[in-house]
């Protein structure tokens, strides 16, 4: 069996080589080029491309076994003779697909041979797993055949045993025979004694029925309890499960509540910040004002020393000037404090004539306001 199939398989691959003999195979793919590239336009059904399956139609050919065929200029005869060869050689392809940034390169190694070729391999194959699909089946048969030899000698040692022990048997039966009338004899008696018996057990067995009746009974009532204590327990479950959710629900509220609070806390913190940086400047401007109204009364003091050197060098007729103008200033002395005048009231005194026109007050000519 083993030969007749070698012998089918290599007249099948015989045929298969002649029909394809006159010329040699490709790969299963029609190439046509378009502005000097080489792109793939059909894919052959049952082709070695089609086989293998990462070829798409519509790829760019760009080498052939390393050699680059981009802008050779050679016709579509010479690169089809790079491509075709020995059937069952192979040739390495490298292929761009996609245009652009997208555009990448991958390199497949295709089997040449025809689709028919392709089938007998295939159908060589099948073959080939047939042989050794038999010769599994022989090794089996003969497997087995060798197990039933030793079977069937296993048997024959046993039927020699078993007619040396049915020899033996019949002795022992004939001699059985005797003791089991005996033992019939006794065993009748022994009946009759059991069946007295057995009626007695029947007659203590009925109250152990009714006992039973009662325990099935309670069974019956104490398994009606335990669903309705479990009915019980899963409403209590039920229960927490809500009570569950409600205080998860007010935790949740708390939790935002106290948020808020410390949001709320926050905010009134930075308000007093604030305030406090609101009052720190107050308090700085209180003690620059402080200074500004100490610094303009210095001046206002010097100014009036000044204007009361000037007066007592004119003339003794200011006398009477200087005498208001100390009166003033005394009685400008005791209320400074009490009524502080605000720096933008302060107004500049007028030019002053150093010489006041003859037999004029000197107080309606200078004033201070």
């Amino acid at each position: 069996m083993n030969g007749n199939a070698t012998s089918a398989t290599r007249r099948s691959m015989s045929a298969v080589s002649n029909i394809h003999g006159r010329q040699q195979p490709g790969v299963g793919l029609f190439f046509h080029e378009v502005n000097g590239r080489i792109m793939v336009k059909t894919i052959v059904s049952g082709g070695s491309a089609e086989r293998d399956g990462r070829v798409q139609v519509g790829d760019v050919l760009i080498a052939v076994d390393g050699t680059d065929v981009r802008g050779s200029g050679n016709s579509g005869h010479v690169f089809r003779n790079m491509i075709v060869g020995p059937e069952g050689s192979t040739v390495r392809l490298k292929l761009l697909r996609g245009e652009g940034v997208n555009a990448f390169g991958y390199e497949v190694e295709l089997l040449r041979g025809s689709p028919e070729y392709f089938a007998g391999l295939e159908q060589e194959r099948k073959y080939e797993e047939e042989l050794m699909e038999l010769k599994l089946q022989l090794k089996q048969a003969l497997a087995e055949e060798q197990q039933v030899a030793e079977e069937v000698e296993r048997v024959k040692r046993l039927l020699v045993a078993e007619r040396g022990e049915k020899e033996r048997r019949e002795r022992e039966q004939e001699q059985l025979a005797a003791a089991i009338d005996d033992d019939k004899q006794q065993l009748i008696e022994a009946l009759r004694k059991v069946e007295g018996a057995r009626r007695d057990v029947d007659t203590r067995l009925i109250p152990v029925q009714e006992h039973e009746q009662e325990l099935t009974e309670e069974l019956a009532r104490q398994t009606e309890k335990d669903r309705l204590r479990k009915e019980y327990i899963e409403e209590l479950q039920k229960r927490h499960e809500e009570r569950k959710g409600q205080l998860e629900a007010q935790l949740q509220l708390i939790r935002k509540q106290r948020a808020e609070e410390q949001v709320a806390r926050m905010e009134l913190q930075a308000l007093l910040m604030k305030a406090q940086a609101e009052m720190k400047a107050a308090l700085q401007l209180e003690k620059m004002k402080a200074q500004h109204d100490a610094h303009w009364k210095v001046k206002q003091l010097e100014e009036e020393r000044e204007l009361s050197k000037e007066l007592l060098e004119n003339s003794d007729s200011l006398a009477g000037y200087l005498h208001e103008l100390q009166s003033r200033m005394g009685a400008m002395h005791e209320g400074f404090f009490v009524n502080m005048p605000q720096a933008s009231q302060v107004a500049t005194s007028p030019a002053r004539d150093k010489t006041p026109p003859p037999n004029s007050y000197p107080s309606e000519q200078y004033f201070l306001a």
